[in-house]
């Protein structure tokens, strides 16, 4: 049970730092486009 458990927070963590990507690119962007 613990091993199943630890590969579940594995899997929501890569998705948490996927979305925080994706955030992150999008302001990058948006700074891009506003400083230009």
């Amino acid at each position: 049970m613990k091993h199943i458990y630890k590969l579940q927070g594995m899997t929501l963590n890569d998705c948490h730092s996927q979305v925080e990507g994706l955030i992150y690119a999008q302001m990058t962007i948006i700074n891009y486009l506003t400083n230009k």
